[in-house]
């Protein structure tokens, strides 16, 4: 669990590739316990992500969070939301994402170079 943790926050220091997303979808919640999902999508386009859906969900979004989230073009659900919304989500991206596309190799190595 902490590997997979590490590996996480290795990646939150990750600059995006120049060719290729290194993820097509992107959902955070807005209250996590470092940063905040908005500080996370701005972080991750200021990296160069080239993830086209972004989605950010909350349970006590303020207006003016709502309004950056939307202008920075993440999808918003207010908590509780009904999963079928979700899916429903998921769904017209998956029929947007084109299958030939190419995505990055995001592996990072640990201190022992293991993946």
């Amino acid at each position: 669990m902490f590997e997979l943790l590490n590996k996480i926050a290795a990646l939150a220091n990750h600059n995006c590739p120049i060719d290729h997303a290194c993820a097509d979808i992107i959902i955070s919640d807005v209250n996590m316990p470092t940063k905040t999902g908005l500080e996370l999508m701005k972080d991750r386009m200021q990296r160069g992500c080239k993830a086209k859906y972004r989605a950010l969900m909350s349970g006590d979004w303020t207006d003016s969070n709502l309004k950056y989230a939307r202008e920075i073009g993440c999808r918003v659900f207010h908590k509780p939301f009904d999963f079928k919304d979700l899916i429903q989500w998921l769904d017209v991206c998956k029929k947007e994402i084109k299958p030939e596309r190419s995505l990055s190799n995001l592996s990072i190595k640990n201190d022992r170079g293991n993946r």
